[in-house]
């Protein structure tokens, strides 16, 4: 039983070499020569040639990784580590800064309705005085009627539509 244990199938071997299958088998005629064992009509290879031919020691039999411990981060990893954590806080820092402006919209929002709601209301009132400042010139002008006097239109200079303004030309008929 002891022989067992201390022989590997050529696949077992290739794996634990670090090394394809046919690798392994176009070494058995030369440099794994005096490590084949022909057992059951199977060609296995003694662990000890790992150790000789392939400087790797393995002191127990190839097993599955189960659990794979961290290894330590190369400066690499760290590096990509550092820009990612950067990325983050330049990511929080930037959407604290939309929501500031966010709320400065809001407020500038708030503050236009204000001064719209302003402008209509000042829009109102001035055409409430042009309609007032009408009224008042319609009654001043029939005020100036019943007394005889003249009113803005009928002034000096000012003609009615009805007549005709003579042409430049015709200044020597005045």
């Amino acid at each position: 039983m002891g022989e067992k244990k201390e022989l590997l199938t050529v696949s077992e071997f290739a794996k634990a070499a670090g090394v394809s299958k046919q690798a392994v088998y176009s070494q058995l005629e030369t440099r794994l020569k005096q490590f084949r064992v022909k057992l059951n009509n199977r060609t296995m290879i003694e662990k000890r040639a790992l150790n000789e031919f392939y400087f790797n020691q393995v002191e127990q039999p190839i097993q599955p990784k189960i659990n794979q411990v961290e290894q330590p981060k190369t400066e690499g990893e760290k590096d990509q580590n550092e820009l990612y954590e950067t990325l983050k806080l330049t990511i929080e820092t930037l959407r604290e800064q939309l929501e500031a402006k966010d709320r400065q919209l809001e407020a500038k929002d708030k503050q236009l309705e204000g001064l719209t709601a302003a402008l209509r209301a000042a829009q109102e009132t001035a055409q409430a005085a042009q309609a007032l400042h009408g009224a008042n010139i319609l009654q001043i002008e029939q005020a100036k009627e019943a007394t005889g006097e003249k009113t803005a239109g009928q002034s000096e200079g000012v003609t009615d539509p009805g007549e005709t303004k003579p042409h430049w030309w015709e200044f020597w008929k005045r």
